[in-house]
């Protein structure tokens, strides 16, 4: 990540924004997946929880990212400012990005079992 100017940080945070963006239908069908085995008295595993929490880490992310381009906009020379919060953020995001890609490949395997078994598509 290479940022030498205000409107580069801008538009890093304008990234970071729309992968954030990006994860709320993913957790969507997590929380959807969550509900539905409560309801069938499935053991959660901490399902929900992490899905709770990558939601509020999110949203926290989100808050951040928005004043710190809300202080970039508003004083350009306070790019250099924000470049250990955009680093911090990138990590986060992939790593969540990471995990929730793990999460999906295993429902997609769990679905697929369940219409092979059940004989459902």
């Amino acid at each position: 990540m290479f940022v030498f100017t205000a409107e580069g940080a801008k538009k890093e945070i304008n990234k970071l924004l729309d992968r954030i963006d990006a994860l709320e239908p993913r957790l969507d069908k997590l929380r959807s997946i969550s509900r539905e085995a409560e309801m069938l008295g499935l053991p959660d595993d901490g399902g929900g929880q992490f899905v709770d929490q990558i939601t509020n880490g999110a949203t926290n992310m989100e808050e951040d990212l928005r004043r710190a381009k809300l202080e970039v906009m508003s004083d350009p020379t306070r790019w250099r400012e924000v470049m250990p919060l955009l680093k911090v953020c990138k990590e986060e995001m992939a790593s969540a990005e990471k995990v929730l890609n793990q999460i999906q490949t295993s429902v997609r395997k769990a679905e697929a079992r369940v219409a092979r078994d059940f004989g459902r598509s």
